[in-house]
């Protein structure tokens, strides 16, 4: 709205200078007629009444572009620092859910029936359903094979700076979701989603945060993570990586499905009978 007024301000100065240089102090009145503006428009004319006019309204045009140049410029570094200033706030519960509704839209449209999702240290998982069809019965979502959308921190960061100006997200869900990804080259954006999604998968094995992620262009992905109080090592190389992304080239959800899955096979179970037993507990047979 500030900048829509700006702008309109701008303009009617410059309309105000150009009528202005129209009114005959003599005559008392405008002199609008169109020999007057064809006098003004045509080169050939070269007095000096005819170039103070022309000067008037070229600057008067200048002056105008200008201020509305400096309007969008400041609507913009206001629209950025707004934004930069809410992405540093810690979102809210109602926040994340707020992001997480907008997705399963999302996600519907593109034919998924349902959607989860998984807060890890640099990103969010999604896991996303697809409708099973069953004989005679209705259709049932079937999470046993999801397809994966990861979005990074400062996705998130955009997404939920959005919620809290209460703008819609749902263009740039829609923008994130397509998850244009290389998974075949090795980079930084790519391997820090992976970790964001093994760290997710350890998570759904263990129900615990794993204690790092560390990636390179050679081991790959390597996750270390605690099983009955003993630290362990998961490591998915660049070629397990590669193999399974190069099958799957049509989507990069459902290659991040296939990788979510391999690579939970990776992590041991916790052992009931080295598990630590709360104080008065039963042993465990």
């Amino acid at each position: 709205m500030d900048l829509l007024l700006d702008i309109s301000l701008a303009i009617g100065s410059a309309v105000v200078a150009i009528f202005g240089t129209a009114y005959d102090p003599a005559a008392g009145r405008f002199t609008t007629s169109l020999e007057t503006v064809y006098r003004i428009c045509n080169l050939k004319h070269w007095q000096a009444d005819v170039i103070g006019r022309r000067v008037l309204i070229a600057l008067a045009v200048v002056i105008c572009g200008f201020a509305i140049g400096k309007s969008v410029g400041d609507d913009h570094d206001k629209k950025f620092m707004k934004a930069a200033l809410v992405a540093t706030l810690s979102p809210k519960p109602d926040v994340i859910r707020e992001v997480a509704a907008k997705m399963q839209g999302v996600a519907q449209d593109a034919g998924y029936s349902g959607l989860d999702y998984n807060n890890v240290s640099n990103g969010m998982v999604f896991f996303l359903a697809r409708t099973r069809a069953t004989d005679g019965k209705k259709p049932i979502p079937d999470d046993s094979e999801n397809d994966i959308v990861i979005l990074n921190d400062s996705q998130l960061a955009e997404l939920y700076s959005l919620v809290i100006l209460k703008e819609d997200p749902t263009s740039k869900l829609r923008e994130y979701f397509k998850q244009n990804l290389d998974l075949e080259k090795f980079s930084d954006d790519v391997y820090d989603r992976l970790c964001a999604l093994f760290s997710s998968s350890v998570r759904r094995v263990l129900y615990k945060q794993p204690v790092n992620c560390d990636y390179d262009d050679t081991r790959g992905i390597t996750l270390t993570f605690n099983v009955n109080n003993i630290e362990q090592q998961a490591i998915f190389s660049p070629a397990e990586i590669g193999d399974i992304a190069k099958n799957n080239t049509n989507a990069a959800r459902t290659a991040l499905g296939l990788m979510d899955r391999a690579f939970r096979q990776k992590v041991p179970r916790p052992n009931p009978d080295k598990m630590p037993q709360a104080p008065g507990a039963p042993a465990t047979p």
